[in-house]
């Protein structure tokens, strides 16, 4: 009986501890049972990545280096010396440092400004070629001119040749003169072109070489904006027409657009021989030494 007493006993307290644990049960969660000894942890959740930053500006390009300097100019060259014209033409000419295209250049040579010294010489008046004005006139004009004093004097072949740049020269017939400057009549003023169709050098020599004795003329016409600058020696009849030889029958049409204008003049060239009784004695009249060249010019019916 004791021990059921007992156990009685112990049943109730059972009870009563029960009683009052079971409201505080109900009242708070149940704590996690405590962790084991020994046991780590759980690991912290990782932190959310740092976003990425944005990517640095690609830098700018280097500027581009300065140029480099220009190199210094090239001195200029010193200008050539201006050779001087040259009986064709075919020296430096013309303006602004260009080299001018000469008239000239179409023809043979005549050595002017420095031509065998004459026996005489006179300038020819401008109105005297063109009584009404030189306006407007061109070098063709003017040699047209003479043109027609030339053929209506009796002369058979005057011959063109250049006289610098753009100038020209007419020589005419070899002619054998009277004592008072006129032309022999005849076929005795000088040969017929039926007789000798073309000049030539040594026919030229042959005639003056064989040549009856008296005073033989060549007459030289030149239209040039250059002065005579010197003379050379007094020339030889051979050595004249070995000038003329080459000449040109006409002038060239480029004398057209050269103006006839104040800087040009006309001059007229004298040269005389005299031919002895011996073959070949033949020698030029000095300067001023018998005729003037007016007179000759007269008598030769030119104006």
């Amino acid at each position: 009986m004791k021990h059921g007493n007992a156990t009685h006993a112990l049943l109730a307290a059972m009870l009563v501890v029960l009683a009052s644990v079971l409201p505080g049960c109900s009242k708070s969660p149940m704590s996690p049972p405590p962790q084991t000894s020994g046991a780590e942890p759980p690991p912290a959740p990782a932190p959310a990545p740092a976003p990425a930053p944005a990517p640095a500006p690609a830098p700018a390009p280097p500027p581009p280096p300065p140029p480099p300097p220009p190199p210094p100019p090239a001195p200029a060259p010193a200008p050539a010396p201006k050779p001087p014209a040259t009986a064709n033409g075919s020296g430096g000419s013309g303006t602004g440092g260009a080299v001018a295209t000469c008239a000239s250049r179409e023809l043979a040579p005549f050595p002017w400004p420095n031509p065998p010294t004459p026996s005489d010489s006179a300038l020819i008046a401008p109105y005297l070629l063109f009584p009404a004005g030189s306006d407007g006139k061109t070098l063709l004009d003017v040699a047209r001119r003479l043109e027609g004093s030339i053929a209506a004097a009796g002369y058979l072949e005057p011959r063109y040749l250049g006289a610098a740049c753009n100038g020209f020269a007419v020589m005419l017939d070899l002619e054998q003169i009277q004592p008072d400057g006129a032309r022999k009549p005849g076929a005795a003023g000088f040969a017929p072109t039926t007789a000798e169709p073309r000049f030539t050098l040594a026919g030229y020599i042959r005639r003056l070489f064989y040549a009856p004795p008296g005073y033989y003329r060549q007459i030289v016409f030149v239209v040039s904006d250059i002065g005579i600058a010197a003379t050379t020696p007094a020339p030889t009849p051979g050595e004249l027409r070995a000038i003329a030889k080459d000449g040109s029958a006409a002038l060239p049409p480029g004398y057209g657009s050269v103006p006839f204008s104040w800087k040009y003049k006309v001059v007229a060239l004298v040269y005389e021989f005299q031919k002895g009784p011996a073959d070949g004695d033949a020698r030029q009249i000095p300067p001023s030494g018998r005729l003037r060249a007016p007179q000759h010019l007269k008598k030769a019916q030119l104006y």
